[in-house]
């Protein structure tokens, strides 16, 4: 059960210079940049665990953390697959075509918007902005921008993760 899950940031001098960077008096300041890594640490989402061990090092209460980690969308309240799939859904994207990147998901690896895979290898979700209007219709795949998609393109990509896991299963 998550109420007696544990979390301790990997490498306690990362977490102590990114509060450095922040004048004495405002290094609760540093609770985004502590919550992304938290993320990054805890297979790509915040759990309980992860906003408890913020707030004690910064100092703040529990549910402070949570205001500020359910606010933006860039974390995750709940687990997610290894590969996180955001879908852009602006105007842009639509109009260059994006249902397409839908129906090539949908196609190989089964699941909708909001949906993670059986085997937690990919979620889904849409976002309103990525900022890649230029080389729309785009993705992006945990840290990577795929771009100028297509359904093939889109399908490629997917297959290709999936493969990388066949040959690499312990990565999960």
């Amino acid at each position: 059960m998550e109420e007696y899950e544990k979390f301790s940031f990997k490498d306690m001098d990362a977490v102590r210079k990114i509060i450095a960077k922040y004048p004495q008096g405002k290094q609760r300041s540093a609770v985004m940049p502590l919550l992304w890594l938290g993320q990054q640490q805890n297979n790509n989402w915040i759990s309980n665990a992860v906003l408890s061990h913020i707030a004690e090092v910064l100092h703040m209460n529990t549910a402070h953390v949570k205001e500020i980690a359910e606010f933006y969308s860039m974390f995750h309240s709940k687990k997610v697959g290894k590969y996180l799939v955001q879908i852009c859904r602006t105007v842009v994207c639509a109009l260059c075509q994006n249902q397409m990147i839908y129906k090539a998901i949908r196609d190989t690896i089964g699941i909708d918007v909001g949906e993670t895979s059986e085997d937690e290898l990919f979620t889904v979700v849409e976002v309103e902005c990525l900022g890649s209007c230029i080389n729309a219709p785009v993705i992006m795949i945990n840290d990577s921008y795929y771009e100028h998609l297509n359904y093939d393109k889109t399908v490629e990509i997917l297959k290709e993760l999936q493969k990388k896991q066949q040959s690499h299963p312990s990565n999960v």
